[in-house]
């Protein structure tokens, strides 16, 4: 598997997560009303504001109807669900993404063991570690070997 494909497969799954977040970035933030402003309702059905009653704390309001404009506009593509959760899709793409980036590094590692790719500085790395634990076993022997006889 070359870089080329691997790029291929990260720009699909890109590309297939891209309408999650452009959905994730227009969500709406509920507003709270203010007290003692008027307060316009956000469907669209009413565009008289609905005031606060202003009367005395104890005596009843005046009555007060306001009729909604009779207009029947089709709904179409609108959501029903006014509280989505987008933090979801976020995770989904992060998820996407580390899973891809996972699958690249398998697959190199893979390849290097089946094709047996063995440069020589990682063979000098390995002759020298294993070298320098000898060298530590022996030294803690040593020590053991002082302790035990108790020089």
């Amino acid at each position: 598997m070359r870089f080329s494909s691997i790029a291929v497969i990260a720009a699909t799954a890109l590309m297939l997560c891209s309408p999650l977040a452009a959905t994730a970035a227009t969500t709406v933030q509920p507003v709270e009303p203010v007290p003692g402003e008027p307060v316009v309702p956000s469907d669209g059905a009413s565009t008289v504001p609905i005031t606060p009653p202003s009367g005395a704390p104890g005596q009843p309001a005046s009555p007060t109807t306001t009729t909604p404009p009779t207009t029947t506009t089709p709904q179409s593509g609108t959501q029903s669900s006014k509280s989505v959760d987008r933090g979801l899709a976020w995770l989904t793409v992060g998820l996407i993404a580390l899973a891809v980036l996972l699958v690249g590094f398998l697959t190199v590692i893979v390849l290097w063991r089946v094709r047996g790719w063995d440069p020589r500085w990682l063979r000098r790395w390995r002759h020298a570690t294993a070298e320098a634990g000898w060298r530590v076993g022996l030294n803690a022997a040593e020590i053991r070997d002082f302790v035990r006889l108790g020089r």
